[in-house]
């Protein structure tokens, strides 16, 4: 897939297509999802014809492959497949008819209440994985709704319910168990709740005290915190805290500081690298 897109990005779409009508051939089996996926960003008039036949023929693999082609792998046929697979046996199906649908809606003016209220029904799946699709895909058609799902046994549900909470909720997901959860309830708040974003910058998940480093304001206490990630033991937490501390304080602010830095940084490491990367987002 990442090789597809790149091809695709690089103005080679016809190479790719021709690979993946090689490999699909006239039945595909479960093991050509992913080719068929390619078909979400390289659509082929040929093959879209035969993806409403493929959804009701192939495997589950097969099925889901058709609907994260969807919708640009074949407009006409959308709308019917997704709710075709929104009602699918199969949870992996399920999930990936929702991410079409959220693709599909990005183009409509008016969400469809039929739809609408299938992704209802699917916030409460037996699937942990689809509930929190459908949850997220509710966030989109229905910024306004509220899906009260924070104490869902699954953590994924409950970072995915981020998209709908009220401020109390996500204080109260900020404080889960799970970083994951953590960090998209402190991307969520951003800098609303500044005591909750100095606490993150120093929680012992990673991902979280990368979360907290687009929510630190301009505080005198933030520039602190970010000087100290900026030598934060995780590589990216590192980088983010640089790039945003070369971001607030400008360019030619920091030129000669980060010269001095990179005077300082070990040879060919990947401090370096982010020293350079900071400067050259700065403005």
């Amino acid at each position: 897939m990442a090789k597809a897109q790149a091809l695709v990005t690089l103005g080679r779409t016809r190479d790719v297509i021709a690979i993946v009508r090689a490999r699909l051939g006239t039945i595909p089996d479960g093991s050509a999802a992913a080719a068929i996926a390619v078909l979400g960003f390289a659509p082929d008039r040929e093959l879209a014809a035969k993806l409403a036949g493929w959804f009701t023929r192939g495997d589950a693999r097969v099925r889901a492959g058709v609907c994260a082609a969807l919708p640009a792998g074949a407009p006409a046929a959308a709308p019917q497949l997704i709710m075709k697979g929104l009602r699918d046996a199969d949870a992996m199906v399920r999930a990936s008819c929702v991410d079409a649908a959220v693709r599909g809606h990005k183009a409509r003016s008016r969400p469809d209440p039929t739809l609408v209220r299938r992704l209802r029904e699917l916030a409460r799946d037996r699937d942990r994985a689809v509930r929190a699709r459908a949850i997220g895909a509710l966030g989109v058609f229905e910024p306004a709704a509220r899906i009260r799902a924070i104490d869902d046994p699954a953590a994924e549900v409950r970072a995915a319910s981020v998209s709908g909470a009220s401020e109390s909720e996500l204080r109260v997901l900020a404080a889960d168990r799970d970083p994951d959860v953590r960090a998209s309830a402190i991307t969520t708040l951003g800098d609303r709740s500044p005591e909750l974003v100095t606490r993150a910058a120093t929680d012992p998940a990673p991902q979280v005290r990368t979360a907290a480093i687009a929510g630190l304001g301009g505080r005198t206490v933030d520039d602190e915190l970010l000087e100290r990630l900026t030598a934060d033991d995780s590589p990216e937490v590192a980088t983010a805290a640089l790039v945003k501390l070369a971001a607030r304080r400008g360019r030619t602010a920091i030129t000669t500081p980060f010269m001095a830095r990179l005077a300082g940084a070990p040879p060919g490491g990947r401090a370096r690298v982010r020293i350079a990367l900071a400067w050259l987002l700065a403005r």
